[in-house]
């Protein structure tokens, strides 16, 4: 008698197992293919299921969280490829203009001009696409940089040896206070960083330019507004933020700027006070690498 009650006292655990896991296999299905915070809801009060349960829920959250950083991916995406549309599409335009201007001309002199502009338009096609994709793999977190100690002075002075015709060109006095400094840091990517914040200070505030190194890890870059009016600097980070375009700027040299010291593990930030705008470049220290790495090993 003792056996069959616990025969049946074992079917009817095992049948309401097997409803509850077909219940709880329906409502994944509903709440998978949702697009609501919608949860599983418990469908047994055996300890086992509540906890599977649990599991589930959690990675439903997961998926959902990924759901959302996809789509604004795909967003992200869709806007990136409509403007690069369109800048690809302006000098273009102008080139094949100047194309046709050239056939069309008889006088020597404006036909040699209109060579003169298709060149620059191209030239500026050629500059934007190798920012495009200079600006696409900074975005790439499976693209790391090789990162070494870095004399900061050595790389600076040799940037702006690279940039002496230009300063000079536009007649822009430079002020530095430069001092030995080691940090963590690519030296390619670093010039990169230095070589933007000159060129954005050339183009948009030719009023001369301060470069010091305020501590063992910090340069700053500063310079006068010029025409320049705005409240919320960290929108020159955006890509196309630009406040006041020239022909050959393209809104990316500061996004790009910022990409690669984030990728030597620093930070470039922006402020402005009293008409100046500053930039500050932070870089991680040796010390804080090398303590990183033994971290690592232990681990």
């Amino acid at each position: 008698m003792l056996g069959w009650l616990a025969a049946g006292f074992f079917l009817w655990k095992w049948l309401g197992l097997k409803h509850a896991l077909r219940r709880l296999k329906e409502e994944w299905s509903a709440c998978s293919a949702s697009e609501t915070n919608r949860r599983l809801p418990v469908v047994a009060s055996d300890a086992s299921l509540r906890a599977l349960t649990g599991a589930l829920n959690d990675s439903l959250e997961t998926i959902r969280k990924e759901r959302i950083r996809l789509d604004r991916r795909a967003r992200w995406l869709n806007e990136q490829m409509g403007t690069i549309a369109h800048d690809l599409r302006t000098p273009l335009t102008a080139a094949l203009g100047y194309t046709q201007l050239f056939w069309q001309e008889n006088d020597e002199h404006q036909r040699q001009e209109a060579v003169r502009v298709v060149e620059g338009r191209l030239r500026a096609l050629q500059a934007m696409s190798e920012e495009l994709f200079e600006f696409a793999r900074l975005q790439d977190e499976a693209n790391p940089l090789a990162l070494t100690e870095v004399r900061v002075d050595h790389v600076l002075e040799e940037t702006i040896v690279g940039m002496r015709a230009l300063l000079q060109k536009k007649q822009i006095e430079l002020s530095l206070d430069l001092k030995p400094m080691v940090v963590t840091g690519n030296a390619p990517a670093m010039a990169r960083v230095f070589t933007n914040l000159l060129a954005n200070a050339v183009k948009y505030a030719p009023d001369g330019i301060t470069i010091a190194m305020i501590d063992e890890r910090t340069v700053v870059f500063e310079n006068g507004l010029g025409a320049l009016r705005f409240t919320d600097v960290e929108k020159l980070f955006e890509r196309y933020a630009t406040l006041r375009f020239h022909d050959d700027s393209h809104g990316l040299g500061l996004p790009i700027a910022r990409g690669y010291m984030e990728k030597m593990g620093g930070s470039l930030v922006a402020e402005v006070r009293d008409g100046v705008i500053r930039f500050a470049c932070r870089f991680s220290s040796p010390d804080s690498r090398s303590k990183s790495s033994r971290r690592r090993r232990t681990s």
